[in-house]
């Protein structure tokens, strides 16, 4: 059953960049589609065109140069520095200003295009009428260039728990082309070119040092998201992530509204942290729901579609986040600040073990026995972290060859270069031969970084980039900014810069965000140790919302149409018990492809 992408158009803001002087052909399609002319070049040639809000896009010259940010931007001062250089400003200085944007400079015949390292500003490109041109969104291109849906990459979408690096990053869409968060897009006299973009720094600061980058960089987001909001929401869960950002929050604002839901689980000690939080933060306004006040897991899941670049790998939780839309936007917010990003740049990763054996074998053995102990490694897996040597294209070779493999239980550490790759029961035949071909594909691919701790930490911000960057889709079509500031190029660059031995301790939580929050948030809340389980929710969710996982999956399933899936397997394994949530991970992120699929079938 083939997509048709005529008069499909992506949910939420997008836009195009066209070159000056091109053939009028593109701006005619993308006014046909509902685009309009956002930003002119300094000739009147269109330069900017599609659907974004006027109020996230900042205009104006520097040198030889014309610079337009798309985003959430920063405070107009601190544009200042770039505004009164007298030579061409670098992308690379740009990306120093707090906020979270693309960046675009225009000079006579050369256009430079970039998004951000989190990925979650992407670009992609392709060519229309002998014209490259690259947008914020596939769709657009593929409507532009006739591209179709790669079935073969769509396949491989199904893996799970987390697709690697470098798979994870392309473009759904044939002859569309994505930019990578570490490039920079060039376009010189109908040549195109992706620069790379300076190195992520050398991980050499201390514990304090890193502390006072991270602290500064964390303020300056959040001042960017204030200074030019009205009414700012954050999320308010009890985590230490979330935490930090309400207080910084509240500091710049005090009328701050906070927003929190109660677990299933009245073990769960969630609650229990975020009310000792707003004990401390008097002057917020804090809205709490009860369990059965808030969306369940699973529901929302035939509402209207949200068509993202990608399957949304947080599909689970859809309702909660169009819940969240509703509630903040109902308190007169226009900005809603979220932790995601803090787990990823903070949390215990033990894959730095490799490394730090080489630099430090009898530090790495005392954390590795740690290690050990906290999450019950046999001896000879502990030994095997500790000398796993293989390369990255090694280790996506061999996780080829194991694809049908039951997923390892807990007690089994990850690989030197992340988790296990499976593919679910119910995978056609050939779609996992279609996995296998492009995981040995991607075996030629080198690392992001030659430290495992760099590469793992950096590829797990940029999946949440990508997650949040469909969040955003969800909350844009309302007026509402779902910002993450932990994902800024700024947090994200200070963050790395610690010495992961450092900033990933097994005995200590987050110890990073702990030391950079000291003074900002209570002792008592940077104190906590414990981690908030939400097991009871997804059970309760899975067993009311069961109907509505069995329909999707039907006759009109279009997975099974497109010969990925056999549907009847996975109805069997909805109606199936599962004694431990491992064996529904699988399950998610085969309704995310189905409903990305049926998204893009309701709006053709």
């Amino acid at each position: 059953m083939p997509i048709v992408t005529q008069g499909l158009l992506p949910s939420g803001p997008w836009f195009t960049v066209l070159p000056d002087g091109g053939s009028p052909s593109p701006l005619n399609r993308l006014q046909t589609l509902g685009g309009s002319v956002l930003i002119e070049h300094s000739t009147g040639e269109p330069w900017v065109v599609g659907l974004w809000p006027r109020e996230q896009i900042e205009l104006f010259s520097a040198g030889s140069s014309r610079v337009a940010l798309l985003g959430e931007l920063p405070p107009r001062e601190a544009l200042c520095s770039i505004r009164d250089s007298p030579e061409r400003p670098d992308v690379e200085q740009i990306a120093k200003i707090p906020g979270d944007f693309f960046i675009l400079t225009a000079r006579p015949r050369e256009l430079r295009a970039c998004g951000t390292r989190s990925a979650l500003r992407r670009l992609w490109y392709a060519n229309y009428a002998g014209v490259t041109i690259a947008a914020s969104h596939p769709l657009p291109l593929a409507l532009l260039s006739g591209a179709g849906l790669d079935v073969e990459r769509l396949a491989l979408q199904l893996a799970f728990p987390i697709l690697p690096y470098p798979l994870a990053d392309q473009c759904l869409w044939r002859g569309v082309q994505d930019v990578s968060p570490d490039a920079v897009l060039v376009l010189t006299s109908g040549e195109v070119r992706l620069e790379p973009r300076i190195p992520l720094p050398e991980p050499s600061l201390s514990l304090d040092e890193g502390a006072a980058r991270v602290r500064s960089a964390v303020e300056a987001a959040i001042t960017a998201r204030t200074s030019r909001a009205g009414t700012v929401s954050a999320d308010l869960s009890g985590g230490m992530d979330s935490t930090s950002l309400a207080f910084l929050a509240a500091r710049e604002m005090p009328e701050l509204v906070t927003l929190r839901h109660c677990e299933a689980d009245p073990a769960s000690d969630d609650s229990q942290w975020a009310s000792l939080a707003s004990s401390s933060l008097a002057e917020a306004q804090h809205v709490v729901f009860g369990h059965e006040e808030w969306p369940l897991i699973y529901s929302s899941l035939t509402g209207p579609p949200v068509l993202g670049d990608a399957p949304f790998r947080w599909v689970r939780t859809l309702g909660r986040y169009r819940r969240v839309v509703d509630v903040a936007a109902g308190h007169g917010s226009t900005v809603h600040l979220t932790g995601h990003g803090g787990d990823e740049l903070f949390g215990h990763a033990p894959t730095h073990l490799v490394d730090l054996a080489q630099r430090a074998p009898l530090r790495a053995l005392r954390e590795a026995l740690t290690q050990k102990a906290l999450r019950r490694w046999s001896w000879t897996a502990t030994v095997q972290v500790l000398t796993d040597r293989r390369t990255l294209g090694q280790w996506l070779s061999d996780e080829a060859a194991h694809l049908t493999e039951p997923l390892p239980p807990p007690t089994v550490p990850p690989g030197p270069w992340g988790y296990p790759i499976r593919m679910p029961p119910w995978a056609s035949p050939n779609a996992l031969a279609a996995a296998q071909r492009l995981m040995k594909h991607a075996s030629e691919v080198g690392p992001l970084h030659p430290s495992r701790a760099l590469h793992v930490t950096w590829h797990a911000a940029r999946l949440c980039g990508q997650a949040v960057r469909h969040v955003q889709t969800l909350t844009s079509c309302h007026g509402l900014t779902f910002a993450a500031p932990f994902l800024d190029d700024t947090v994200l660059m200070a963050a790395l810069a610690v010495r992961p031995e450092e900033r990933i301790n097994a005995q200590r939580y987050k110890p990073l965000l702990a030391r950079a929050m000291r003074g900002v948030v209570p002792d008592s809340l940077l104190g906590r140790t414990t981690k908030g389980d939400f097991t009871a929710d997804i059970y309760i969710g899975l067993e009311r919302n069961r109907r509505d996982l069995l329909e999707l999956f039907e006759d009109g399933c279009l997975l099974a149409a497109h010969g990925l899936v056999d549907a009847a397997t996975v109805r069997r394994a909805i109606l199936a018990p599962h004694p431990h949530l491992r064996s529904l991970i699988p399950l998610e992120h085969t309704v995310a492809c189905e409903l990305w699929l049926r998204a893009m079938t309701s709006r053709s």
